[in-house]
């Protein structure tokens, strides 16, 4: 629920920034999936609520992730966005924070918003990566692609060929029996 908005970013583009904060705590084993809970709405037992009431009163600043404020924090159950600087809970600092907006003097942003546990089959936001790629001819001697200078293109680094080509030769009888997946990972696996 977004109470109040005065920044330059509409509240579904502020919604969306706010659902892709990955978040971890060594206390998600104690929640329920919400599909698992027995309540209807939401509840302690399968949701986190979060709530961010920021106004700003100096020339410009920085709204980020510490601003978020966390019920729960107060009894111990921390729950923290991951970070490429922070591995666990327990190394987060305050420069690791994710920035959610930049505000102006005047402007406002408070909301409420809600975190669940959950895992990919049931959403792409669960999902622990950022990106997924895979090649299966790095040389490209399938001639799949049309390189019209191939010495222009970025050499793969999966490529097999010596320094200085760029190409393989052509081989009409190849076929593609090996594939190279490159897995960029959002932070929350260890």
């Amino acid at each position: 629920e977004i109470f109040r908005n005065t920044t330059v970013l509409t509240d579904e583009f502020l919604a969306h920034r706010l659902g892709l904060i990955p978040l971890t705590s060594e206390h998600v084993a104690k929640f329920e999936y919400s599909r698992d809970c027995t309540c209807d709405e939401g509840c302690r037992d399968c949701q986190i609520e979060f709530s961010l009431d920021v106004t700003c009163a100096d020339k410009e600043i920085s709204v980020t992730t510490a601003d978020l404020r966390s019920a729960l924090d107060e009894e111990g159950f921390r729950v923290v966005p991951v970070t490429s600087q922070a591995s666990n809970q327990n190394d987060y600092e305050g420069g690791d924070d994710i920035l959610i907006v930049k505000m102006r003097q005047g402007q406002r942003l408070h909301l409420r918003a809600h975190a669940r546990k959950g895992f990919g089959k049931e959403h792409a936001k669960w999902i622990p990566t950022a990106g997924v790629a895979f090649e299966y001819d790095p040389d490209n001697a399938l001639r799949h692609t049309f390189f019209e200078h191939p010495h222009m293109w970025p050499k793969s680094k999966f490529s097999k060929l010596p320094e200085g080509e760029f190409e393989a030769d052509y081989d009409h009888e190849a076929k593609a029996d090996t594939f190279y997946y490159t897995v960029e990972s959002t932070g929350v696996l260890e």
